[in-house]
């Protein structure tokens, strides 16, 4: 029995520190977020409440900030919408259809990112236009109007942090329209210096097959003019030798021309 009651009491204990934990780690995670939503408010009001002219729509639209300046604010503004759930159904809608275009290959990455973007941007807007106009509603006419402005914040807001994703998927998607359009271009040139360059090695090829073949019928016919003391014959064979490996006709084309020269005293010239 006294074995019982400590695991009861073990048990007690550990649901307490558990209960306990939770309920720091929820009041932790609200003061970062009330933090978060303090440094946008303050932009809020650096950047555009106090750039207001009219003061009793800048205190008023101040004021409503304030209001709004905390998770509990929030979601008490929030709250008090009414008509949010069909807004919010109709914007997953339609991103819902952007999606299915995307899969269907119908819409780019980065058209799709703009898309989603946009209408989230729209929704933002509306619901931040709602929830400031219950939040001002003290001040009477001028609600709608700090419902308005504050739904054009809100969406600047929005649109001004997801620029640069946008952006980056448009360079993204432009570079690879550029690539793909160069590609043939790279791939065709390529397959053309291919075709060219076989052509080359077959000509040359061709060249050096001939010189070669003529060099080496003229060694057999030198070989078989000089057996025979042929003269002509062996002169004609090394002009043919000379022509194959690349060199000039040589100036002595025949036994009677060399002989000649040396008649002459002419310089030979091989």
């Amino acid at each position: 029995m006294a074995k019982n009651k400590l695991n009861e009491q073990l048990d007690s204990a550990i649901e307490e520190w558990t209960d306990a934990a939770v309920i720091e780690l929820k009041n932790h995670g609200k003061t970062i977020a009330d933090k978060a939503i303090q440094n946008v408010s303050k932009k809020v009001q650096e950047k555009f409440i106090n750039q207001i002219e009219d003061e009793a729509l800048k205190q008023a639209a101040s004021g409503t900030l304030k209001k709004l300046s905390s998770v509990d604010g929030l979601i008490g503004a929030f709250n008090s919408i009414q008509g949010n759930s069909g807004l919010l159904h109709q914007t997953c809608g339609e991103i819902g259809r952007d999606i299915e275009k995307f899969i269907g290959g119908k819409l780019t990455r980065a058209d799709l990112m703009e898309s989603m973007a946009k209408q989230a941007e729209i929704y933002i807007s509306e619901v931040v236009e709602k929830m400031a106009t219950g939040a001002a509603a003290e001040f009477g006419n001028l609600a709608p109007v700090i419902g308005k402005l504050a739904g054009h914040i809100a969406g600047t807001l929005f649109r001004e942090a997801v620029a640069p994703f946008i952006n980056a998927a448009r360079r993204a998607q432009m570079a690879r329209e550029k690539y793909e359009q160069l590609h043939g271009l790279y791939e065709e040139a390529i397959a053309q210096a291919k075709i060219q360059r076989q052509k080359f090695i077959e000509a040359v090829s061709a060249i050096f097959e001939h010189q070669e073949q003529l060099i080496a019928e003229s060694l057999d016919k030198l070989d078989a003019a000089l057996s025979l003391n042929n003269h002509q014959e062996a002169t004609v064979a090394l002009n043919n030798i000379a022509i194959g490996i690349g060199g000039q006709e040589l100036e002595v084309k025949s036994f009677d021309d060399f002989r000649d020269r040396i008649k002459n005293r002419k310089k030979l010239v091989m």
